[in-house]
C-alpha cells in the first residue's frame, strides 16, 4: 500500500513516504495511521496513503513491519536529473553512494557526486 501511494504520487510525496518508510520500523507493530503520525507525514501523503486502503478503519489496524520485504519492494532508488541523469543506488545507501548539494535552492536544482571503480557498464533500449 505505501508503495502504490508513492508510486501513483508527485516526486514530493514519492520521497516523503520513501523516506519515512525507510527508518528503523523493522519488526514493529504499527498501524498505517501511527506511521503517519510517527514520521509526521503532510496532508497530502496521508491522502496519497488514505486512498489506497480499502475501508477508512484499516488506517488504524496494526501490523508487522517487515523490513526484509519492504527492501525486496523498494530496493534501488533512483533519481532522474532534468539534465537525463539516472542515479541508482541500493535504497539504504544512496545516501552514502551519492553526496546531494543544493546548488539553487529557489529552481530546486541540486548537484550530485559520486567516486568509485568502474566494474560494469550497460546499455538500454529506450522505452
Amino acid at each position: 500500500m505505501l508503495r502504490e501511494a508513492a508510486r501513483e504520487s508527485s516526486l514530493d510525496i514519492k520521497q516523503e513516504i520513501t523516506a519515512a518508510a525507510t527508518l528503523g520500523l523493522a519488526g514493529q507493530r504499527i498501524s498505517i495511521n501511527e506511521f503517519a503520525e510517527r514520521f509526521n507525514l503532510s496532508d497530502a501523503a496521508r491522502l496519497a496513503i488514505s486512498k489506497k486502503l480499502k475501508s477508512p478503519r484499516l488506517g488504524d489496524e496494526k501490523f508487522k513491519f517487515d523490513a526484509n520485504e519492504f527492501k525486496s519492494i523498494i530496493s534501488y532508488k533512483s533519481v532522474e536529473l532534468s539534465n537525463g541523469a539516472l542515479l541508482t543506488a541500493p535504497a539504504d545507501k544512496f545516501g552514502d553512494v551519492f553526496r546531494q548539494e543544493f546548488v539553487d535552492q529557489l529552481n530546486k536544482e541540486v548537484q550530485f557526486s559520486t567516486k568509485g571503480r568502474v566494474v560494469n557498464e550497460k546499455l538500454k533500449a529506450a522505452p
